[in-house]
């Protein structure tokens, strides 16, 4: 499932759409990004979030896979990923 929409709530906070209108909140913990992940902890680099082959995706190479998070959204309104 693809993501087709998404907006930075704030940081380290967004609300992905998918292609069926489901809809999913994000909230990624500062304490638990780790790897490619860890320069979402700059806001600078949060900010530089874009939509890319139905994902969102950042600078350093972090990205929201799309089908992962589609399952999330059937089990919550928000997920909070281990990054």
């Amino acid at each position: 499932m693809r993501i087709v929409d998404f907006e930075i709530v704030e940081h380290l906070r967004l609300r992905v759409g998918f292609e069926d209108g489901a809809r999913l909140e994000i909230r990624f913990l500062q304490e638990r990004l780790k790897g490619s992940w860890a320069p979402l902890a700059e806001e600078g680099e949060f900010l530089s979030a874009r939509a890319r082959a139905g994902t969102v995706a950042w600078r350093c190479g972090a990205s929201i896979d799309g089908q992962l998070a589609r399952i999330k959204a059937d089990e919550d309104p928000v997920w909070t990923p281990a990054a």
